[in-house]
């Protein structure tokens, strides 16, 4: 009874453990903890009862109420591991729900008759002096739940074993008394499973967690584990990139972290104890204040640090030891180097650029310029041009300086900004001109700066306005042929008609028979009618200036309909193929119009023909125009070409097409035009 209230005891002291960690603050670590603390207790007093209580019943119901908590032991602790120490943290999310799961199934079988006899059976009382101890069989789920507890307690063990091997200082003394505090119950539970318990029937494990509880508060109460500061403070000095070394009021040094024992190349128990003076050379005049940045030779290369010094003072303020941190400045002592030897190679560029170049704050003071600059300004010397201002002196007095300063801000702030037209100042002359301007955001010394790049535009602006001029005389000549074109079109068409409306006027009046007179007027009307249609279809094309091809298309068909129409001459039309998206060009149509008004007209007046088949095709890069109709036909070599056949050829070939004539059975006209007509129009050359 004596050993058995030893139980209380240590149920006592987690108790009071857990009340303290109560007190501490609410981390995630600290609630593993107490949980932990929570599930030893009950094994503690649940075993006291098991040994203590008089009935085999009561016995049972002890031994059976250990199973909800000392299920949870491994997976607590391992979990209160990766809080504290980050260790298992790479064990997937779905493995703790399984455990989780199997957990609190074997809860519930273990407590939950009659399924607790897979656990236990042929269970007895063995009397040892004057305590009744449980005996039982293990069932298969009692042996199974032993062997998943005591492997997943020396998985945990062995995190912490590899991470003690890994650790030094405060972390390496906290894991060894977790893992002592830990270690030792799991060894009497293992031996305990095997048979071979030194008390027969008794299992040591409750009872050696008096030795737990005494690791437990040690790293709890004296290294305070729980409140984090200290591990985390011991954590970040050893995991610093920097080199730190702790001293003493003696100057002796009591700490190092893993980084010096790199660089130094000394080992830490040979480091630590030793005094300033015992440092290698570089080291030693860093810490004793002789010098602040210094090179030292490290594994065969040279390196550069950076020294600093911290007094640590107590709270009476009296200084009772020093941080020395040496920070390793290699790359930036080389970027520095290569900097400087950048910035004149850098200098020698931009002298050697033909724009001229600013390097200037905010407020327009200028820090840097190039010598195409001076030579642009009328300077000699970089420090008479850092005598003017960028917005003043260098701008136009009438320049916008708040939008000068507003693209300033805007290329600090990373854009890329384009003034392409600034007016700039020569400042000793006050002489003005046209300058373009590029600015772009950059860093030096720590503060924003504005590169320019400065243009001078002078005698592109001039180019501009002399090629402005030149192309207004090419318009002008364009116009002009444009306006010959239409007037001959004119004089073919509108011309040619009004004369035949002259002489048909005079024959008529000379004839003396009515049905003449009749029949010779009505071809003036005819004739007026074809002049009025002319002119109005003019007047449409200079109205608008161009055709686009669809306008052009319905045109077409309309008069080629209008005029066969009465005339006893059956027409029909097709389209092949889409019209190109680009306009027809306003002589180009016109003279188009006529080629296929002048065969049509041929067609009427001399075929002799019953009916008219119109094809127009468009193809990538040309324009098939087919007039064909079954009159009488002629012989081209026996028939010399009248005017209108002549006029329709000389159009064609202006615009760089060819034509074709098939006159056996009826007569074919075939017409093939390049698209490209349409440039010939927009230079104003005429095609041939």
């Amino acid at each position: 009874m004596l050993a058995a209230s030893l139980l209380l005891l240590v149920s006592l002291a987690y108790t009071g453990l857990m009340g303290y960690a109560l007190s501490r603050p609410r981390t995630t670590a600290m609630w593993y903890f107490i949980l932990m603390l929570l599930c030893s207790t009950a094994w503690a007093v649940s075993y006291f009862f098991e040994l203590t209580l008089p009935s085999f019943d009561q016995k049972l119901i002890a031994k059976l109420a250990r199973f909800p908590f000392l299920c949870w032991l491994p997976l607590l602790w391992i979990r209160m591991l990766g809080q504290l120490f980050n260790l298992g943290l790479w064990i997937p999310r779905a493995v703790w729900i399984a455990l989780f799961v199997v957990n609190c199934v074997l809860i519930g079988v273990a407590v939950t008759s009659p399924f607790h006899s897979l656990f236990l059976n042929h269970t007895g009382i063995f009397v040892y002096g004057s305590v009744g101890i449980l005996t039982f069989e293990s069932g298969i789920l009692y042996r199974l739940n032993t062997a998943y507890m005591n492997l997943f307690s020396l998985f945990g063990a062995g995190l912490m074993l590899v991470e003690w091997i890994r650790s030094s200082g405060v972390r390496r003394r906290n894991l060894a008394m977790l893992l002592l505090g830990f270690a030792v119950p799991l060894a009497m539970n293992i031996v305990y499973a095997l048979g071979s318990s030194p008390v027969a029937h008794i299992n040591l494990a409750p009872f050696t967690m008096a030795i737990s509880i005494t690791a437990f508060a040690y790293v709890v109460l004296h290294n305070r584990i729980l409140d984090v500061v200290p591990l985390a403070r011991g954590m970040l000095f050893d995991q610093l990139p920097d080199l730190v070394l702790v001293t003493n009021a003696s100057h002796v040094v009591v700490d190092i972290n893993a980084a010096s024992r790199q660089w130094i190349e000394l080992a830490g128990g040979e480091l630590v104890g030793k005094t300033q003076s015992m440092l290698p050379e570089p080291w030693k005049n860093a810490m004793q204040g002789n010098s602040r940045l210094f090179s030292a030779n490290v594994g065969g290369q040279e390196s550069w640090f950076d020294a600093s010094c911290l007094a640590i003072k107590d709270e009476g303020g009296a200084s009772i030891g020093s941080l020395h941190v040496f920070r390793d400045v290699t790359l930036r002592h080389k970027a520095e180097m290569a900097l400087r030897e950048s910035e004149e190679q850098l200098r020698g560029i931009v002298n050697s650029i033909s724009e001229a170049v600013f390097i200037h704050t905010l407020d327009g003071e200028i820090v840097f310029v190039n010598k195409p600059m001076l030579q642009m300004y009328g300077l000699k010397t970089e420090a008479e041009a850092r005598q003017f201002s960028i917005l003043n002196e260098y701008s136009s007095p009438d320049a916008d300086v708040a939008l000068g300063r507003n693209a300033m801000q805007r290329a600090a702030a990373g854009e890329k900004v384009f003034l392409k037209s600034w007016t700039s100042r020569r400042p000793l002359t006050g002489e003005l001109f046209d300058v373009q301007v590029v600015l772009q955001g950059i860093y030096h010394d720590g503060r924003p700066l504005v590169l320019a790049t400065v243009t001078d535009i002078t005698e592109h602006l001039q180019r501009q306005a002399e090629q402005v001029v030149l192309e207004r005389s090419h318009a002008d000549a364009r116009l002009i042929r444009q306006q010959k074109r239409l007037l001959r079109d004119m004089h073919d068409g509108v011309g040619g008609i009004a004369a035949n409306i002259g002489l048909l006027a005079s024959l008529g009046a000379r004839a003396t028979e009515i049905s003449a007179k009749d029949a010779t007027f009505g071809t003036i009307e005819t004739l007026a009618a074809e002049c009025n249609s002319e002119i109005r279809s003019l007047m449409n094309v200079l109205e608008r200036r161009d055709f686009c091809w669809s306008d052009w298309l319905l045109e077409v068909r309309q008069y080629v309909q209008a005029f066969c129409t009465g005339r006893q001459l059956c027409v029909t039309s097709q389209v092949d193929g889409g019209p190109p998206e680009a306009g027809l060009a306003l002589t180009s149509g016109v003279s188009l119009f006529r080629v296929i008004k002048e065969a049509v007209n041929n067609v009427v007046k001399h075929a002799d023909a019953r009916c008219l088949d119109l094809r127009i095709a468009f193809s990538p890069d040309a324009l098939d125009i087919r007039i064909a109709d079954d009159g009488h036909g002629f012989n081209p070599e026996t028939v010399k070409a009248g005017r209108g056949m002549s006029n329709m050829r000389r159009r064609v070939v202006e615009m760089g097409g060819q034509m074709d004539v098939t006159a056996a059975h009826g007569t074919t006209l075939a017409f093939r035009i390049p698209l490209s007509m349409n440039a010939a129009d927009s230079t104003g050359e005429e095609v041939s």
